[in-house]
């Protein structure tokens, strides 16, 4: 099994698999969106163990989202 320096590298072999994972991606995109659109502060907090504040989580988020809606224009 070949070993990941990080998560990037994943991601990227993943997508050589085949267009599914671009749909897979996109729609766990579009889930945790939609996740952390009902989420409090505290509980975004919570799920990222205080690594990331929550505006900045829902601003990430946002950007990838529309970027992905983006992707035929």
């Amino acid at each position: 099994m070949k070993q990941y320096k990080n998560l990037d590298s994943v991601i990227k072999d993943l997508m050589a698999e085949g267009p599914l994972v671009s749909l897979y991606l996109f729609a766990g995109i579009e889930a945790l969106k939609e996740k952390i659109d009902k989420m409090s502060n505290e509980e975004i907090v919570k799920m990222f163990t205080q690594l990331l504040h929550p505006d900045r989580v829902r601003g990430n988020i946002n950007t990838i989202y529309e970027r992905l809606g983006n992707w035929d224009k």
